[in-house]
């Protein structure tokens, strides 16, 4: 039988894409596109209207294998393919084969290293892959160079958690929408944004995921039709960016610096850590933060309990002295 192999460079991307699938999804599917001319395996699957594509070489498969589309059950290749990864050995490739027949279905078949078989039977490919295949193709992109990327997710994952993250290359700002209020920041003098971009929480998990797994030393961006796509030139994932819209009618709020700190964070989410444990505090969801002129506090309470702890500070700016109700999420 003619055989597929996925060699372990791959083996991050499918495993992002496979954990991507909903699991109240009724049937999800993955589709294979085998084009030999084209020098290319492409697997596509992911989330309703959420789809990722990962694109294996055609060079070092078995010459003998033909061009083909054709869709498989998503939900046990998931767990036939982590069962692998538990086993695989150093530049072992996982093994797939193609049980064709002229006159009736075609198969594909997974083998495991305690001599399980799973066995898989082709359906008509899914057309909502076959059209993000074709789309994905015609999108423009922006180009960034992942040296200059990073640093302003970096930037993004201090604002955490938020609904969307937007870089603004023409006032070189970020905005942050978080509980349906956008706040507006200048970038530090050291960042200067290359491109526009806006993005949500999953959106960000995508970028840094890409920037980590790159083939390359830049990534591709579009966004258009509420969704963002991000390749590196090989492979393809799209997220969802239901309410941009709304996001870009919302009206931005500006804020007054009221204080500048800098704390431990360790000491500062260790205490966080713990009052999170006690039920009491946790369902009070009351944290205080308390800044004076040379020390910071932080506090919580429940109904009968409390916490206190005096945070390192290593610099504060305050002309008065702030008291902070502090979310525990």
């Amino acid at each position: 039988m003619k055989k597929i192999f996925i060699d372990k460079h791959y083996y991050p991307r499918i495993t992002k894409m496979l954990d991507s699938f909903d699991k109240k999804e009724r049937l999800p599917l993955l589709t294979f596109i085998i084009n030999q001319s084209a020098n290319h395996i492409c697997l596509i699957g992911g989330k309703n209207n959420e789809p990722t594509m990962v694109e294996l070489p055609f060079d070092g498969q078995d010459p003998t294998l033909q061009d083909g589309t054709w869709s498989i059950d998503a939900d046990m290749f998931k767990y036939y393919y982590h069962h692998c990864l538990k086993n695989v050995l150093d530049n072992e490739h996982i093994k797939l084969e193609i049980d064709e027949h002229a006159s009736s279905d075609t198969y594909v078949i997974g083998y495991t290293h305690d001599q399980a078989v799973r066995r898989w039977q082709c359906v008509t490919p899914c057309q909502e892959h076959l059209d993000y295949f074709t789309a994905i193709k015609s999108k423009s992109y922006q180009r960034i160079s992942i040296d200059a990327l990073e640093p302003l997710l970096d930037l993004a994952d201090s604002h955490r958690p938020l609904e969307f993250f937007q870089i603004d290359k023409t006032n070189n700002e970020i905005k942050v929408q978080r509980d349906n209020d956008i706040s507006t920041f200048s970038l530090p003098s050291n960042l200067e944004a290359e491109i526009d971009l806006v993005t949500n929480q999953e959106g960000l998990s995508v970028l840094k995921h890409v920037c980590g797994n790159a083939q390359s030393d830049s990534i591709l961006i579009n966004v258009d039709n509420e969704q963002l796509t991000v390749t590196d030139g090989q492979h393809y994932y799209s997220r969802s960016l239901a309410s941009l819209t709304d996001f870009y009618n919302k009206s931005k709020i500006d804020y007054k610096t009221e204080v500048k700190f800098v704390v431990n964070i360790s000491r500062l989410f260790e205490e966080i850590d713990e009052y999170i444990k006690v039920n009491e505090i946790k369902k009070n969801n009351t944290t205080l933060l308390y800044i004076v002129d040379n020390a910071a506090y932080i506090s919580g309470f429940g109904f009968t309990v409390e916490g206190f702890k005096s945070l390192s500070a290593l610099y504060i700016s305050a002309k008065e002295s702030f008291l902070y109700n502090v979310n525990l999420k």
